[in-house]
């Protein structure tokens, strides 16, 4: 059964993602299933955690099992990356908190 673009009511097939007259987008395109767009969301959900999370719901809403696989890795890394980024900044405090009281205690009031 074909389906009836809304801008241009030209017949449209159901599995296309846009109008092959208009352009119009139809439905969401499914997420890039290409290594480096793996790679990518990877990339992003271990550096920039939080950025990673719009990504993972992004593949586990298309629901193939790759995307959910792809969904699923992106939500671990952005956890470890948030775990990992809490853990730089207590290092970064504590030594930071250390100077200061090395320097305090040198002052002499």
């Amino acid at each position: 059964m074909d389906l009836i673009c809304p801008r241009c009511k030209n017949p449209i097939l159901p599995e296309v993602n846009f109008c092959p007259q208009c352009g119009k987008k139809i439905k969401e395109p499914p997420p890039a299933t290409s290594l480096g767009s793996h790679i990518k969301v990877y990339l992003i959900s271990l550096l920039f955690p939080p950025f990673g999370l719009g990504y993972a719901y992004k593949y586990l809403k298309y629901g193939d099992k790759k995307g959910k696989f792809v969904g699923w890795v992106a939500i671990i890394l952005t956890v470890l990356g948030i775990g990992i980024l809490i853990w730089t900044n207590a290092i970064i405090f504590r030594k930071l908190n250390q100077s200061i009281n090395n320097s305090l205690q040198g002052l002499s009031f």
